[in-house]
């Protein structure tokens, strides 16, 4: 030890040059470590706001609608949306498929305009919504109808993270609102 206490106190240049080096490669590297870790950092902030779509047919006696809920943990951006019947109609919201309601019974609910528009993680938004008393023949009638022409839809969802990159698209037949129909007649189940 005595020894290099000598080197020190006989060499004071060499030994600070030796330190000032030593110091900027320690620099250096927690320059790199800190960029490094930021990269780590921003690839998981980008993995975990991450939206998944899921398109729901909600298919009730009292209360048919379709909704699109945002699954993920991020916000999901809707960029396009297409609604096309079997006979290849589409239209970019499904209330332009629709068939038009017969006086006294009303959409309790429908969304038209979809581009650009944003949900947040755990929420939905009901793309269209038709709700009555069961006991009112007019309103069971219409609901049918809505249930028969919906079960011929199909819906292609593009969405994008609020990183801007693109998500898988969504797909979804709406068939499921044709289980209450067997050969063409109303409330009959499978």
């Amino acid at each position: 030890m005595e020894k290099l206490f000598t080197f020190i106190q006989e060499n004071p240049d060499t030994v600070s040059a030796l330190a000032a080096m030593i110091s900027v490669f320690v620099a250096f590297v927690a320059i790199l470590l800190t960029v490094i870790s930021l990269s780590m950092q921003r690839r998981h902030n980008i993995m975990s706001v991450t939206p998944i779509a899921y398109i729901n047919p909600i298919n009730y006696e009292n209360s048919i609608a379709v909704e699109i809920r945002n699954s993920g943990t991020g916000p999901l951006r809707i960029t396009r949306f297409e609604a096309k019947d079997k006979n290849g109609h589409s239209a970019e919201d499904l209330i332009g498929l629709m068939p038009k309601l017969p006086n006294g019974i009303c959409w309790e609910t429908f969304f038209s305009n979809l581009k650009d528009f944003s949900i947040i993680p755990s929420q939905s938004l009901t793309l269209l919504k038709l709700s009555g008393k069961v006991e009112d023949p007019n309103y069971c009638e219409i609901r049918d109808t809505i249930r028969k022409r919906l079960s011929e839809i199909e819906i292609t969802l593009t969405y994008r993270d609020i990183y801007g990159r693109k998500m898988p698209k969504e797909h979804k037949d709406m068939k499921w609102f044709a289980r209450h129909f067997i050969a063409g007649f109303p409330h009959s189940r499978e």
